[in-house]
């Protein structure tokens, strides 16, 4: 039996210095929420995380990104 693997690339947009990608913009003082948002184009995926960790910190916490269409996918903490 042959495995197959397919390769693929996915176009991935994040702009920290637009409004429309981050806020609040610039640093956040500890315990303001922050919201990210990003833009896939195609291929869609089926789920998007955001991974945080903090430092040499192993331990790592995800947010799932909710999509708000038109390849636009959101997460606030």
């Amino acid at each position: 039996m042959t495995a197959c693997w397919e390769r693929f690339s996915m176009k991935i947009l994040h702009d920290s210095r637009k409004a429309e990608y981050r806020e609040p913009f610039g640093a956040a003082q500890t315990g303001t929420k922050v919201s990210l948002a990003i833009k896939i184009e195609d291929p869609s995926p089926e789920s998007v995380r955001l991974m945080l960790w903090h430092g040499d910190d192993n331990d790592v916490h995800y947010k799932e990104m909710s999509e708000e269409g038109n390849g636009r996918y959101t997460v606030s903490f």
